[in-house]
């Protein structure tokens, strides 16, 4: 498995719309936020965002790369991330796992 950290950022809305976005296949497999579909998402992301508006840059994009043979459950993919974020200490932090 290849991990790829992206630098983080302060635009959710875009990492989001990147992510999800209609015209390419994209599953979401879960994680701690409530909501199903961008708005639902964003909408609970910048509710928490107002919590603390001293922090600018909120976002992190993880991604993780499997060999072309390998293949997950999205079970699986929802462990590894849960492991991940609390391996990475952000238990406390909403994130969710997404597979485009």
């Amino acid at each position: 498995m290849i991990v790829k950290v992206v630098s983080t950022g302060s635009n959710p809305g875009g990492l989001l719309k990147y992510l999800m976005d209609e015209d390419k296949e994209f599953e979401l497999y879960g994680g701690n936020i409530a909501g199903t579909t961008y708005r639902q998402i964003m909408q609970q992301w910048r509710a928490i965002s107002q919590l603390n508006p001293r922090t600018d840059k909120d976002t992190k994009h993880i991604t993780l790369s499997l060999h072309h043979s390998d293949r997950l459950s999205p079970e699986q993919w929802l462990e590894i991330g849960e492991y991940m974020m609390h391996g990475l200490g952000y238990k406390n932090n909403l994130w969710l796992v997404i597979k485009h």
